[in-house]
C-alpha cells in the first residue's frame, strides 16, 4: 500500500510540474524570443533518508552541498538549464553493538560494542526544463517550477575505527558502496531579479532516488543500503548575460 502511495504522489508531481512547464512555454511560444544565457551557484541542503535497517542508523540525513549552475533563459517563461552538484565528503560516527541491525543484517551476540565511522558524497550532473509564472507586471517576481534529469554518482563507505568502545575486537570492518543512476528530478520555488541582470532565487528539487533500490557493498554480498527518494533546498545568485 505504502508503494502504491509513492508511486502515485511521483506520478502526480512529474505531471504537474511538466504540465506547468509545457503550458507556460506553449502559451508564450509566439511571444519575442531573446536568447540570454546566464550562470550562477546554489547553496543547498541534500536530505536523504534511508530505512532504518539499511543504512539509517548508519548515514547522516542532511548534507551541504552546492550546485553550479549554467542555462539559456530564451524568454521570461522559459529556458534550459544544466548543474553540476557535488557533496563534500562528510564524516559520521556511530556505535553498533549486539541487538542492532547493520546493513539488512541483524547483530549477532558476540559482537562487541564497536566505533563505527562513515563517509558520504554525491556528485550529479543534470539537465532541467524550467517553466517561469510571473507574479507582477514587470515579471521580476516568478515561480518557478521544472522536470529534469541527473545522472547521479553515490559514494559511501563505513570502516571501523581505532577509538573503540570494546578493548579487543579480533577483525577489521569495512564496507563500501558505489552506485551511478540516472534519476528524475522535479523543481519547485520562487526567483526574483533585482536588477536586469542580476536575479536571486530559492528552490526546492525532488530526486527520485529510491531508483537506486538495494546498493551492495564491494566487500559483502550480504551487506546492503536502500535509500529513499530525497530532497535539495536551495538558495541561490546568477547572472544574465
Amino acid at each position: 500500500m505504502k508503494n502504491i502511495k509513492e508511486n502515485y504522489l511521483l506520478f502526480t508531481l512529474s505531471t504537474a510540474s511538466l504540465l506547468f512547464t509545457t503550458t507556460i512555454a506553449n502559451a508564450n511560444i509566439t511571444r519575442e524570443i531573446s536568447v540570454s544565457p546566464y550562470l550562477g551557484a546554489d547553496a543547498q541542503i541534500r536530505n536523504i533518508n534511508y530505512p532504518h535497517d539499511f543504512g539509517g542508523n548508519v548515514y547522516k540525513k542532511n548534507h551541504p552541498q552546492v550546485n553550479a549552475f549554467g542555462g539559456l533563459s530564451f524568454n521570461n517563461y522559459f529556458s534550459i538549464e544544466g548543474g553540476y552538484e557535488l557533496t563534500p565528503v562528510k564524516t559520521n560516527t556511530v556505535a553498533i553493538g549486539a541487538g542492532q541491525n547493520l546493513f539488512g543484517n541483524p547483530v549477532g551476540p558476540l559482537f562487541p560494542p564497536v566505533l563505527l565511522t562513515s563517509k558520504f558524497q554525491v556528485k550529479d550532473w543534470n539537465v532541467n526544463m524550467l517553466g517561469f509564472l510571473p507574479l507582477t507586471e514587470d515579471c521580476h517576481l516568478q515561480l518557478v517550477g521544472g522536470a529534469g534529469f541527473a545522472r547521479t554518482k553515490l559514494f559511501q563507505s563505513t570502516y571501523m575505527v581505532s577509538d573503540r568502545i570494546s578493548p579487543v575486537v579480533p577483525f577489521t570492518y569495512t564496507r563500501t558502496f558505489i552506485a551511478k543512476k540516472g534519476l528524475l528530478r522535479l523543481t519547485g520555488g520562487l526567483q526574483h531579479m533585482v536588477s536586469e541582470s542580476y536575479g536571486v532565487r530559492i528552490l526546492t528539487n525532488w530526486i527520485n532516488t529510491s531508483r537506486f533500490k538495494k546498493i551492495t557493498s564491494k566487500e559483502s554480498a550480504t551487506d546492503q543500503i536502500m535509500i529513499k527518494n530525497s530532497w535539495n533546498y536551495g538558495v541561490g545568485l546568477f547572472v544574465k548575460f
